[in-house]
């Protein structure tokens, strides 16, 4: 796992401390982008937005 994925695991822990790491992992997952070639990029802004929300979509 890169230096920026773990930031921005740490970011999201500190707005909300009570999402255990699976559910972490999977909003990142969830709100990745895919770029033409099949990879993923991490979404910061929108990886938050989920976090607020408790992970509910």
């Amino acid at each position: 796992m890169g230096c920026s994925i773990c930031g921005v695991l740490a970011l999201g822990w500190q707005v909300n401390p009570e999402l255990d790491a699976d559910t972490m992992k999977n909003l990142l997952s969830e709100t990745s982008w895919i770029n033409d070639k099949g990879l993923h990029f991490i979404n910061p802004p929108e990886f938050i937005k989920a976090v607020r929300s408790g992970g509910i979509q």
